[in-house]
């Protein structure tokens, strides 16, 4: 077997390809000639930046040579219509030295603009922004590329915090936004036929992304263990996207602590997409397993072309099928704001919030899909396996649902915003004609839960097998009407690829299994050290990966190091004050660090005013608060308040609420002369005193965010530190550090 061989016209006929013909004939007429013809290609050496390539060739780069691209322009530049470009084994095209940090990777390896019939084989590609950037380029092929050490942000949130400045911004596009700002190993752009086969990668925040893509194929690829999405779709439709793994693409959770995944995803389908065919991937221990939105322009929260009309606008009519989005931080599946999509005989277990969750779908078919254990980390009433708000003529049918905290969840609320906007003019609001019939609920808490849903929601033939309660009605009512059960035949479709990802991760069922560093997630098998836990005054760190089990230390004398467990090992202060660490694995990776530690005398105390509106009140209750001595203050509170710390040795005054509580907290620091900084997490308001001087004053209602607060230090002398924080409601933490100005 050809392992570049194209695809026969009846194999993409057959896979629901729907380019026109011709186009394909002349796609399969250029590969036959490539394959026959390259044993006479010449070979072009790689020496410089800006290679012009205009005719069929091979690449040969030489060993270790690295080519930064500085214009930005690509370093390799194709300029003729219908050629291939092959590179030789070995040769892998380096923009930027090693040791270059993630976020600071700049540039593009191959460019392609306004380019037909292009085919790309074999391209390794290391350290650039976009591995290969293409736009105009219709009958485009990329064939066996390998990317790593691609661009990537680094990652604020940490084991104990999540930080909100680490939250993707995938709402808009038109503009290029994501292939600047995020990077990716693909971009590809205003372009139709393209093929994307057998490639991979690694190291990277974004592997695929498809921009205004239409009737193309994305098959046979590993873009897995990403700090991003493993593929993205923008304003992109009528592609076959079959027996990829996008596994493990995830930022923003610590397992156990928070699960909010910042709006990674395995798959991100985004603006008015529209009849793609899902079939047979694997995106499991994502953000969301598959996260699609309508689209801002679709719903009329931005400017839309002259004469656009929302009614029916979103992504809409896609067949999604055969795939496993289990183990999800979010949602296995979302898909809001939509018509007419089918969701067919897909793996959704495990997942922290839902199995789907459907804000405003329309015409939604569920059929056939298995939810098991879902919603352990949900958010209020959002939990379990299928979640609908404002749902309407959903289809809920012959659906198995294990063990979720709920099964079946469908409402209305007020959502005044969404009224007003077009979408919710044009569209409707209220909850009607969806149909819950023939599911199997075995062992869930709750297995239907409809709140204020109208009567035209219809229950039939539904099975409960030891659910704790079967039917939860929150003014609402059934329909208790007589009707046919639905009969729906399992979807027509192919899959295109070799492949077989789904189920290749059984032996990491779980999200424990998502281990989130710097620069994103963990892959099983290359070195880390991870820290797992943070005391302030001391660390625990784990070497994960590592062939050698040595470790090299370094600190100043008022630093011990010792080992905590197989592979595990405790840094700690034991004098007060700022202290620099630092070790690592010979041949890997290495750590350096400070850690600081403060006398601090904590109170917790019920705030039932709001701090923001009555400050006397508040340090009135806080003067009366019972307080306890601890060396860090760090204090995950998460969703359940002060209780959720006495677990950890923290045992503050008994009752207090998970809401609505405020903390102060006093301390003295020592510190030689030089540039600090102050790193203040916070939800929810939090003020910071040192030596007298207010250097942090955000008292307002806010999600996690982390404030940043430079000072000088002239002399060593005492340094008082007072700290404010109150807690309205929902998830909160406090954590107070400081860190010399070079560190990150």
């Amino acid at each position: 077997m050809n392992l570049y061989a194209a695809p026969s016209l009846s194999d993409t006929r057959r896979a629901g390809f729907h380019a026109r013909p011709s186009l394909v004939l002349f796609a399969l007429a250029l590969q036959t000639a490539a394959v026959l013809g390259q044993g006479a290609w010449p070979v072009v050496e790689l020496k410089k930046d800006n290679l012009v390539v205009d005719r069929s060739v091979r690449i040969r780069i030489p060993s270790q040579l690295v080519i930064e691209d500085s214009d930005g322009n690509g370093v390799i530049q194709v300029k003729a219509d219908g050629i291939t470009i092959t590179f030789e084994e070995g040769s892998v095209l380096r923009g930027g030295p090693p040791g270059r940090s993630p976020d600071e990777i700049r540039g593009v390896g191959l460019s392609i603009r306004g380019r037909t019939g292009v085919t790309i084989r074999g391209l390794h590609a290391q350290g650039f922004r976009l591995g290969i950037d293409a736009e105009h380029a219709n009958g485009l092929i990329i064939d066996g590329a390998d990317f790593s050490g691609m661009f990537r942000q680094r990652l604020k949130s940490t084991p104990e915090a999540e930080d909100a400045s680490d939250w993707l911004q995938p709402h808009v596009n038109d503009d290029g936004h994501w292939a600047r700002d995020y990077g990716a190993c693909v971009r590809v752009r205003r372009s139709h036929n393209v093929t994307i086969r057998r490639s991979r990668g690694r190291e990277s925040q974004n592997g695929i992304l498809l921009e205004w893509v239409e009737d193309s194929r994305v098959y046979d690829n590993d873009f897995s263990f990403l700090s991003g999405w493993g593929l993205a779709l923008w304003r992109s439709s009528d592609n076959l996207v079959s027996r990829n793994a996008f596994d493990f693409c995830v930022r923003g959770y610590s397992h156990g602590v928070y699960n909010r995944g910042q709006d990674s995803a395995g798959i991100l389908m985004f603006e008015q997409c529209s009849r793609n065919r899902i079939v047979e991937n694997s995106a499991t221990h994502g953000g969301d397993g598959f996260f699609g939105f309508g689209g801002k322009e679709a719903l009329g929260e931005t400017k839309a072309p002259q004469g656009f009309d929302s009614k029916r606008k979103g992504n809409n009519d896609n067949l999604i099928v055969g795939n496993d989005f289990s183990d999800a931080v979010a949602h296995g599946l979302e898909m809001t704001f939509s018509f007419g999509n089918r969701i067919e005989n897909n793996i959704m277990n495990r997942c922290g919030i839902c199995g789907i969750w459907g804000g405003y779908s329309r015409d939604t078919l569920i059929v056939r899909n298995h939810f098991e254990q879902c919603g352990d980390a949900g958010y209020g009433l959002e939990r379990g396996g299928v979640n609908i708000e404002h749902g309407q003529r959903d289809v809920i049918l012959d659906n198995d649902f294990v063990q979720n905290r709920c099964g079946v969840h469908l409402w209305w609320d007020p959502d005044e915003a969404i009224a007003r906007l077009p979408w919710g003019r044009r569209n409707g609001m209220q909850v009607a004609d969806n149909v819950i019939a023939r599911n199997r609920f075995r062992g869930d808490d709750v297995a239907i839960h409809l709140r204020h849903s109208e009567s035209t929601t219809t229950l039939l033939a539904n099975v409960f097998d030891g659910v704790t309660k079967e039917l939860l009605l929150e003014a609402s009512a059934p329909s208790k009407t007589p009707r046919a059960l639905p009969t729906v035949k399992a979807a027509p479709y192919r899959a295109m690829g070799q492949s077989r990802p789904v189920g290749a991760h059984e032996d990491r069922k779980g999200r424990e299994h998502i281990i989130v560093s710097t620069w994103g997630p963990w892959d099983g098998a290359s070195p880390l050290l991870r820290r797992v836990s943070d005391e302030g005054s001391a660390q625990v760190w784990e070497v994960l990966g590592a062939k050698s089990s040595r470790v090299t230390f370094s600190g100043d004398a008022g630093v011990v190091f010792r080992r905590a467990g197989e592979g595990r090992w405790r840094v700690e202060a034991k004098t007060p004050g700022l202290h620099r660490f630092g070790f690592g694995i010979p041949d890997g990776p290495s750590v350096s660090g400070h850690l600081l530690s403060i006398a601090w005398r904590v109170a917790c105390f019920p705030t039932p005013i709001d701090p923001r509106e009555d400050e006397g009140s508040f340090r009135a209750l806080a003067e009366r608060a019972h307080a306890i001595s601890v060396p860090v203050l760090d204090l995950p509170f998460g969703m359940q308040g002060p209780s959720a710390l006495a677990a950890k040795g923290r045992p503050f005054a008994p009752g207090l609420p998970r809401d609505h509580f405020g903390t102060v907290a006093d301390g003295v620091l020592r510190l030689a002369p030089g540039s600090y900084q102050l790193v203040v997490t916070s939800d929810d308001g939090v003020r910071v005193e040192l030596g007298g001087e207010r250097l942090v004053d955000d008292w307002t209602h806010h999600a996690p965010r982390t404030v940043v607060k430079a000072f000088q230090v002239d002399e060593d002398k005492p340094l008082p530190l007072h700290v404010e924080h109150f807690e309205l409601d929902g998830f909160a933490v406090l954590r107070v550090t400081i860190r010399p100005t070079h560190a990150r």
